[in-house]
């Protein structure tokens, strides 16, 4: 009669526990999935949008998936997998997420760095991998750096040089690993690197319990949002594998593995985006102190306040070692961290926890479902036995509870990305709820349990994964092959309509030193003055909305823009005979 019909009283209890797990996340999600068909803000429509057409029927069958497996008797090849554990090696998913993750770079995400963070990051690596870490613009081409590069860019006065908004870190992995590795496996090793480090972390754990450290690696890699984020340039699957190696080292517990913890928290906090490492690393300075071990929880604290003040200050010392005027070098310092801050407070709204909830309903659908049902008693026990599982929890809420404030919208991503370096965190709790739900040493008392894990990490493989890569691929596509074209065109430069295309800036994409033709100007930061010296100069075309369509990018409305007249006029100049005559006339 279901999932507890086993002969063994042990057995039998824990498929009582696991039925009423299984069937409370499956009632949750859908009850989710209900709350959200009210939409009670429409700050953030992309977001909606792709809950509602991407994650809601996955979210459905998933919740369907759960409360069927309450009552469906599994076949006996699925629950009798604890006798072959033994003999099973680890290896098998991680070389296979590893094989997901290198040919889907290349077949679903099309090699493409979708949005301008991505971009960005393969941006700065070409800077560093030429052996710099600020490319100089050229004189004639600082009147065009908007236009050139019109997102994210560290606001250097003069556009004497460029260079990211973002810290460093994830740019120079990517350009020290590309002398070693095509570019196109570059996130895929990041990801190997981060299952091998939770396999060492789930075995320092629980080094008496082997199916804690299978729990924790297949339901990692098995998530689609892992495997699909190390298809991107993202600095995500960095901040995974730098996390789980600290957290390995940290685990260990000698002075030599201490240092090294320390020296990987330093480029964990400078890989992107200042915030993210220090949350997930809080909660076990905060432990050392509980647990009286004063003097290590004081080196910690101290370092990283040490290494927290470097990156603070590091766009101030690198424009101030490049020459850069000092006024200019002293603004980008802690002035530069807090006018950014604040201007993400200035934002805030309780609306935003709306966002939040459709964030967390999206990286549920990236998972695989076991993930959701045993991260219930994983919580459960991590509150209850604190310690190690306390701190992994723990950084979980700090981060949420900081993007509630900072940074509700995540904008593109596969899951929410924003959580992508906690996934380690989550796959560790889940281990300890496993731990929790099956107390009993016998694995033959286990086999429901074990089945149950079977069916739902083979709909993660055979069912969502596909599911999950047909949708990026038709996200990707059209902007892969828009830039294709672009990139194809036999003009010297192309102007692009970005006004007249959804998310039309991100096609604007140039090489850090210019050379690559055409280059690519966004006609927003374009005026008359620029037009005519390009048109001297250049061959001129203009990508316009209807070629963007052509490609299955969609439009955007031109006339919300405040300077669509004067743009509209700008781009008919372009295409003009007058344009061509200049050039002609040279």
């Amino acid at each position: 009669m279901g999932i507890d019909n086993s002969e063994d009283a042990g057995d039998g209890d824990c498929s009582a526990r696991l039925r009423r797990l299984l069937t409370g996340v499956s009632l949750s999600l859908l009850a989710a999935i209900a709350i959200e068909q009210f939409e009670f803000s429409s700050a953030f429509p992309l977001a909606r949008k792709l809950m509602q057409t991407q994650d809601m029927p996955v979210l459905l069958s998933t919740a369907v998936l759960l409360l069927l497996l309450t009552a469906l008797k599994l076949p006996v090849a699925w629950t009798d997998c604890s006798a072959r554990l033994k003999r099973s090696t680890l290896a098998v998913p991680i070389l296979a997420a590893f094989t997901v993750a290198a040919l889907g770079t290349k077949f679903a995400a099309f090699d493409y760095a979708l949005s301008r963070d991505e971009a960005m990051a393969v941006f700065d690596a070409k800077i560093i991998a030429g052996g710099h870490l600020l490319a100089p613009i050229p004189p004639e081409w600082r009147p065009y750096a908007s236009a050139l590069q019109p997102e994210f860019r560290l606001p250097i006065p003069g556009d004497v040089a460029w260079v990211s908004s973002y810290l460093p870190g994830n740019a120079a992995i990517r350009a020290t690993l590309g002398f070693a590795f095509p570019g196109v496996i570059i996130n895929a090793v990041l990801a190997v690197a981060a299952l091998v480090a939770l396999l060492g972390v789930a075995r320092q754990m629980w080094p008496e319990h082997r199916d804690a450290a299978v729990i924790a690696v297949v339901l990692a890699a098995s998530s689609s949002q892992l495997l699909f984020m190390a298809m991107t340039p993202y600095a995500m699957s960095a901040h995974l594998a730098l996390n789980l190696i600290w957290l390995w080292l940290f685990l260990r517990d000698t002075p030599s593995a201490h240092a090294g913890a320390l020296a990987v928290g330093f480029l964990a906090t400078g890989l992107h985006q200042f915030i993210f490492h220090p949350l997930f690393v809080a909660p076990f300075l905060l432990q050392l102190l509980a647990d009286r071990r004063w003097k290590l929880g004081g080196v910690y604290i101290a370092c990283y306040a040490a290494i927290g003040l470097f990156w603070i200050l590091y766009w101030q010392i690198l424009l101030a070692s490049a020459d850069i005027a000092p006024q200019a070098a002293t603004a980008m310092g802690g002035s530069y961290l807090a006018s950014r801050i604040t201007s993400l407070l200035s934002y805030f709204s309780p609306y935003g926890l709306e966002t939040m909830v459709q964030n967390l309903l999206r990286f549920a659908a990236w998972q695989n479902p076991m993930m959701l049902v045993l991260l219930v008693p994983g919580f459960a026990a991590a509150w209850r036995l604190g310690g190690t599982l306390r701190s992994l929890a723990g950084g979980i809420v700090l981060t949420l509870a900081a993007m509630f404030v900072l940074l509700p919208y995540q904008d593109l991503g596969w899951g929410y990305r924003y959580v992508h370096g906690l996934i380690g965190n989550a796959a560790l709790l889940a281990a300890g709820g496993w731990l929790e739900l099956t107390p009993d040493r016998n694995p033959s008392s286990h086999r429901v349990a074990w089945g149950t894990v079977t069916a739902t990490t083979a709909f993660a493989v055979l069912i969502l994964l596909p599911i999950h890569g047909w949708q990026v691929r038709t996200q990707v596509a059209p902007y892969a092959l828009a830039q294709a074209s672009i990139a194809s065109d036999p003009a010297d430069a192309v102007v692009i309509d970005t006004i007249g295309i959804y998310y039309g800036n991100d096609l604007v994409r140039n090489d850090p030193y210019l050379t690559n033709r055409p280059l690519s100007f966004d006609i927003s930061f374009l005026n008359e003055e620029l037009v005519r010296n390009l048109c001297t100069r250049f061959k001129l075309t203009v990508f316009h909305s209807a070629d963007a369509a052509r490609f299955g990018i969609a439009g955007s409305d031109p006339n919300g823009h405040s300077e669509h007249v004067r743009l509209a006029a700008l781009r008919n100049f372009i295409e003009s005979p007058a344009c061509r005559d200049l050039l002609r006339g040279q």
